[in-house]
């Protein structure tokens, strides 16, 4: 799988390390090692997103590239000035809407503020694979994002802290 930049994406000029005819250079921070940074390619004609990080050339596709997209998509629909209101309609409408797991995790979050996939699993009394599609669909629906990361002493591990779009 290939990332591509979508179109009509907003980068904004400040971000880009180095830029050229046909490549620009974007660094992105590491979630999981702190102070490390990896510059992220753009190609102008295709448009075609690579990283040097070890998941990117595993899968074709990294946390780095995917945040690249999503965080030049959020400022393009921000820069057109969709109203708070409008917003805030918008949640309504969908929240109402929900399914039954994806409301409780909504709901989960919207108490406790942001919580690792692990701890929405615990508040819910769910095993943990019921709960991270179901943060990952709310993240597409733009309901949810990452917050950041923080260390999980019960797994040992560094994990995503889910928390509500304000």
């Amino acid at each position: 799988m290939v990332v591509m930049l979508p179109i009509g994406a907003n980068i904004p000029s400040h971000w880009f390390k180095a830029a050229s005819v046909e490549k620009a250079i974007i660094p992105m921070p590491s979630r999981t090692q702190e102070g490390l940074v990896y510059d992220v390619e753009l190609d102008w004609a295709t448009r075609e997103l690579k990283c040097p990080c070890e998941g990117y050339k595993f899968r074709r596709e990294c946390g780095h590239v995917k945040a690249l997209v999503f965080a030049s998509y959020k400022k393009k629909s921000k820069r057109k000035g969709m109203a708070d209101t409008q917003l805030a309609s918008y949640y309504k409408f969908t929240i109402e809407h929900l399914s039954t797991r994806r409301k409780a995790v909504y709901e989960c979050l919207e108490t406790y503020g942001p919580l690792s996939n692990r701890l929405i699993a615990e508040k819910e009394h769910k095993p943990v694979n019921c709960i991270t599609g179901r943060t990952n669909e709310l993240c597409k629906m733009g309901l949810a994002d990452e917050v950041g990361t923080v260390y999980d002493p019960v797994t040992d591990r560094h994990v995503i802290l889910w928390g509500l779009v304000s």
